[in-house]
């Protein structure tokens, strides 16, 4: 993408790659309940889903990239 007011390419964020380590830690902290059923396999499955959900809602909420060449924010998502 290029910005609108420069026309200089826009750095893109990592947004897929922090979705898919949301959705794998998730994924493990499944795959770790049903293999271990010990408290602190649980606790670690906890933690695991906690962070893969935060993981996952920073990459929806990650706005646009700031244009590096005139330091602008796109209007445009």
């Amino acid at each position: 993408m290029n910005c609108p007011h420069c026309g200089a390419t826009l750095p893109s964020r990592p947004r897929a790659r922090m979705i898919i380590t949301g959705i794998l830690f998730c994924a493990a902290a499944f795959v770790l309940l049903l293999i271990i059923h010990i408290a602190v396999v649980v606790l670690a499955a906890v933690l695991l889903v906690v962070v893969g959900v935060s993981s996952f809602k920073a990459a929806l909420r990650a706005g646009p990239a700031r244009c590096l060449a005139c330091r602008k924010w796109p209007a445009v998502r």
